[in-house]
Order: C-alpha cells, then structure tokens, then sequence
C-alpha cells in the first residue's frame, strides 16, 4: 500500500489510504490528523544516510541539483525544519502545489518542469539524473525520459523497483563516477 500512496499528492493519497484500509473515517479527516502527525514528526527526522555527502559533494563541484516533490509548500518546509543548511544548497525546488503544475507522479510533469528552472538548461532528459525513493517518482523520472537511480524504503515490494536505472539500499552506496560526475573525495 506504501509504494501505491508514495510520491502522489496529499490529497491523492488520502483518498487511496481510507479506500485501501477500508478507514471509517473521510479522506479531509485523514488528512488533518496526518498533518498533526507530520508537524510533530518531520522537523526532528534526519536526512538519509548518504544524502548530505551527496548534496555538499554536488554543491562544492557546481552541479546544479534541485528538489521535486509531490508534497504541498508548506509540507515540504516543515520537512525541512531543521535542515535549512543542507536544503539552501539546492537551487530550487518543485511541490505539487506549483501553479505551473498540471499533474504530479506518476506523470513525468513536475520532473520537466524542476529542469525547466535551472539556470544551465540541460541539453536532453537523458543527461539529468533522478535520486527517487518511491515507485510512482520512478515512473516520473523515465516518462520524462531522464536516468533515475533508486533508493526504496525496504518495506518496498522488490518487484516495484525494477524500472529504476539503478536501485541502492543506502545513498552511501552512490557512486558519482557511474554517472559522469566527479568522485568523491574522501
């Protein structure tokens, strides 16, 4: 159920998880006790392991990098509570409550639109790179015809990460060089 409700928008993913949990209770109800629930959680959850490497390692070489994601605005800034250092390194972000968006994941949308905004257009899809941790973005990233490697929750069923390019247990198993980027240096 995870993998299904992963990378859809809040409201999309409401409706899905009182449908699949048969949950007495309406979809506008499951949200509101899901966004107590995430602005107790998300500002003290760390970041994966690997990703801050990562992040400093593209920034420190000038590889432009940004966020896309099916959360709305204001779920994305309490996400990010706390981690304001390492999310100022990215140089823009995309949550499904973008005007210019016309459908999040699965649709390969909101990844054209993240590549849209660098300031450096990339000269194809396929010279952009997707980092994903859910089904539904993996089907975005190839739709819109960019690599995407995959880091799943391991409650993941295997069988759904089979479409990534490549699919790592941790971010710390990243190699840059796979991808024409610089090594990392330590």
């Amino acid at each position: 159920m995870k993998s299904k409700v992963m990378g859809r928008s809040p409201k999309d993913g409401a409706i899905m998880t009182v449908k699949l949990l048969d949950l007495p209770i309406t979809a506008e109800e499951y949200l509101e006790n899901a966004v107590a629930l995430e602005n107790e959680c998300f500002p003290h959850c760390k970041p994966m392991p690997g990703a801050e490497r990562l992040v400093k390692h593209l920034h420190s070489h000038n590889i432009p990098f940004c966020v896309a994601t099916g959360s709305k605005t204001w779920l994305y800034k309490v996400k990010t509570t706390n981690k304001e250092d390492l999310f100022n390194l990215f140089s823009h972000y995309v949550c499904s409550d973008d005007p210019e968006l016309k459908h999040g994941k699965p649709d390969p949308d909101i990844f054209q639109l993240a590549a849209s905004r660098f300031a450096s257009k990339p000269s194809s899809p396929d010279n952009i790179l997707v980092l994903e941790d859910a089904p539904n973005g993996v089907q975005a990233a190839r739709a819109a015809n960019m690599n995407v490697v995959m880091v799943p929750d391991p409650r993941i069923d295997p069988s759904l990460c089979t479409h990534a390019s490549l699919c790592l247990k941790s971010l710390n198993e990243f190699d840059p060089e796979l991808w024409g980027l610089p090594p990392f240096n330590d």
